[in-house]
């Protein structure tokens, strides 16, 4: 079989040579068995065909038969990426390979290839999660290449077809994860695949294309965890390409109400359009002090959701009862939290009472309150309404008596003056159970703590008298 690609290949190689039975029907009807090599030879013979039909500018029926022909040659190549095996990742790489020679040859203007590139793309989208996964870390390889970075959005937006199933959005937010955002200040020479800057996305006709994708893609029913890869690839890779993301704003609202990561994912989304586009959503902090509950140390993207908080609560504008709110709720959940989570909340309410001083009642109160008659309501929804700024933070008292040191000493912060310097909390969240429990464990006690009672040391074993008897001797 591979001798009959070969000699197509060679005859074609002759002065207008033309194999009217080009492609071996042996070789049609076994693509499962074909060879790598084979592959090959076929991208070969397909090249050829696509540089020869710019040669032959005067023979036109050549020219009719070249371009079947290349046709027939492609249509092979895409029955293979199909088939399961090393094949079709092959002919994958092939269709990328022929895309300069597709745009040099046969389109005529200069443009990119976006509709060849599409053809690529759409394999991925439809393809199943072994070829996808495979193919996808090929593709990734020619991501350096200003042109397939870019165009990689209008491919997907002319690949997808409408409605999309939830596996085929999984695998666009493959594709879109392949995308590498440009580093602003970074001054590099770029690369053109395609050798042409014609037809690359600028700024604007980007926004356009990916509200278009995004658009398609947002519509589908999605389950839980692939909605959280959707969210997550909003805020990422789409956001900052949208030059005005206010349409988002219903999105976000709706999936606040969904609970858990997806919850948290859009409050993340909603932060960003309050911070950069001047959204105003009303009751944000009431939902914001509802998030705080036990469920949120379960949570996958629970170091997210503090950085987003710790964010929300650094303006100095919030009212002192407000914050109040926050801090006691943050207290009241340290009881039952993990222990790196314990020490972050420790540092969060840290923060909030060096932004408000006047929080420090919370400090002063616990001389004249007590846990049995604290007034904060618990189970209030409105943080105005918690009488938290009449409390105290008695919480943090048991905390100090945490059998791990590194815990209780994080308590320790309300038997001191405040530090005038907030604290990192980004760097706390870095801070694993496993990281404390080695820490711990490499610690040398000088008064070790014992299973046993300790004996009461005699008068021979004590410093002062160790010579008391030197003249003595001791007869069998």
């Amino acid at each position: 079989m591979s001798k009959t690609l070969k000699c197509c290949l060679e005859e074609l190689k002759k002065e207008e040579g033309q194999i009217l039975n080009f492609i071996p029907s042996s070789f049609k009807e076994n693509l499962e068995n074909v060879s790598e090599g084979e592959i090959v030879t076929l991208g070969e013979i397909i090249t050829l065909l696509i540089r020869r039909y710019s040669e032959f500018k005067d023979n036109v029926s050549y020219k009719e038969w070249l371009l079947i022909t290349y046709k027939e040659g492609k249509d092979l190549l895409n029955s293979t990426l199909k088939k399961k095996g090393c094949c079709s990742l092959a002919a994958f790489k092939l269709l990328i390979d022929i895309l300069p020679s597709e745009r040099e040859f046969l389109q005529e203007k200069p443009n990119f290839p976006d509709e060849k590139y599409a053809e690529i793309i759409k394999a991925l989208v439809y393809g199943d999660s072994e070829f996808v996964n495979s193919s996808a870390s090929i593709l990734q390889e020619y991501m350096i290449y200003e042109d397939m970075n870019l165009n990689i959005w209008k491919a997907l937006d002319i690949a997808l077809n409408s409605p999309l199933t939830g596996n085929e959005v999984r695998n666009s937010i493959t594709v879109i994860n392949l995308f590498k955002p440009s580093q602003k200040n970074q001054e590099m020479p770029k690369n053109y695949f395609c050798k042409t800057k014609i037809g690359i996305l600028n700024s604007k006709k980007m926004s356009e294309t990916v509200r278009s994708v995004w658009e398609k893609m947002m519509v589908v029913e999605l389950p839980p965890r692939t909605k959280q890869l959707l969210l997550v690839t909003l805020l990422e890779k789409i956001m900052p390409l949208l030059i005005k993301p206010v349409f988002l704003t219903d999105f976000f609202m709706s999936s606040l109400e969904s609970g858990g990561a997806i919850t948290l994912l859009s409050l993340q989304g909603i932060f960003e359009l309050i911070q950069k586009h001047n959204i105003n959503y009303p009751n944000i902090y009431d939902k914001l002090y509802d998030m705080f509950k036990p469920e949120i140390f379960e949570t996958t993207y629970k170091a997210r959701f503090y950085y987003l908080a710790d964010l929300f609560l650094s303006s100095l504008h919030l009212t002192e009862a407000l914050v109040a709110s926050f801090a006691k709720r943050l207290a009241r959940l340290a009881l039952v939290a993990p222990p790196p989570d314990i020490i972050i909340l420790m540092g969060f309410i840290t923060n909030l009472i060096i932004r408000h001083p006047g929080l420090s009642s919370l400090i002063t109160n616990m001389k004249t309150s007590h846990m049995e008659s604290d007034p904060y309501l618990e189970d209030e929804k409105d943080p105005m309404e918690t009488q938290a700024i009449k409390s105290c933070l008695w919480e943090i008292l048991i905390l100090q008596n945490h059998v791990l040191p590194n815990v209780s000493y994080s308590a320790m912060f309300i038997n001191n003056p405040l530090p005038t310097v907030e604290v990192n909390v980004p760097e706390l969240l870095e801070v694993t159970l496993d990281e404390m429990f080695d820490k711990e464990v490499r610690k040398k006690l000088k008064d070790p703590p014992l299973v046993f009672e300790k004996p009461t040391p005699t008068y021979l074993s004590l410093e002062n008298n160790k010579y008391s008897f030197v003249d003595w001797e001791l007869t069998k």
